[in-house]
């Protein structure tokens, strides 16, 4: 099964060691376009990765990069989340939103689509990218469900949300 991630761009570029270095803008984000496309090789889901068009202000405000990654530019006068919220109003169910942003993690909850960080998403890219036998038994141990007292029913079964969020995890 494919799934559609939709990228806060400049949230996965800045918030990261995802791409190292400085240097132009520009050049800072083909490079993480470039280990996007490694990853979506890799792993054969669709990207959207969406960057606020007021740094840049492109040409165009929609580009295809390569094979199932789309570059997407937000037009004049609106940021690059308000761009993500509409791409989720449209969203079908097997969508992931990739940000830290805490309102754009909010609204997409909201609208039943699920979401990651760009800490776990850049961790199961590098895992992607280059998997060591290390980097997965970390990985099985942080997906663990916690317990919580005021759980009703079986107290070892994690909560429908943590199980519904593990099970989108594991397909990254």
């Amino acid at each position: 099964m494919s799934l559609h991630l939709i990228i806060d761009g400049y949230n996965l570029l800045f918030s990261t060691g995802m791409v190292e270095g400085t240097g132009p803008l520009k050049g800072l984000r083909r490079e993480l376009l470039q280990t996007l496309e490694r990853y979506q090789a890799a792993r054969g889901h669709r990207l959207t990765v969406v960057f606020d068009g007021a740094r840049d202000e492109p040409a165009s405000t929609e580009t295809s990069h390569a094979g199932h990654l789309r570059v997407v530019f937000s037009e004049p006068g609106e940021t690059a989340d308000e761009a993500i919220q509409q791409r989720v109003a449209d969203a079908p169910t097997e969508t992931i939103v990739v940000t830290s942003d805490r309102s754009l993690q909010r609204s997409a909850s909201r609208s039943g689509v699920v979401v990651v960080s760009v800490e776990t998403f850049a961790s199961k890219v590098r895992q992607a990218l280059s998997p060591s036998p290390e980097e997965v038994e970390d990985d099985e141990l942080d997906e663990e469900p916690s317990l919580s007292t005021r759980k009703r029913g079986n107290p070892r079964r994690a909560r429908r949300r943590d199980r519904r969020w593990s099970t989108w995890l594991r397909k990254l």
